[in-house]
């Protein structure tokens, strides 16, 4: 039986494996999807603190140019500006709309 698991990849052996213990198909595919949702989420918690440690590090030997990248990412998140017929059109509907709350 050993032999046989050999050629199979760790999923298949661990689904075979809960399989042979009498669990039904769906509930072994079901906890293999959660244990690699899990694996996800500890890689994104892995990169996330990676990335603040770098930042620490570039703060404590070159504070302004962590200062220069957070500008610069505010920059490039600058919302877009409304036209100027559509901007008139919202405030003269707000004035004409009645609000139930305010009858």
């Amino acid at each position: 039986m050993e032999s046989a698991r050999k050629g199979k990849s760790r999923i298949e052996a661990v689904i075979v494996k809960q399989y042979n213990r009498n669990v039904c198909l769906k509930s072994a595919i079901e906890d293999a999807q959660q244990r690699l949702t899990a694996i996800s989420h500890r890689l994104q918690r892995y990169t996330a603190r990676t990335e603040q440690y770098k930042i620490n590090r570039m703060f404590n030997t070159q504070p302004g140019r962590v200062y220069s990248n957070f500008r610069n990412q505010n920059n490039k998140e600058e919302a877009e500006i409304p036209d100027k017929e559509e901007t008139y059109r919202f405030w003269n509907n707000m004035g004409n709309t009645k609000n139930p709350q305010h009858s």
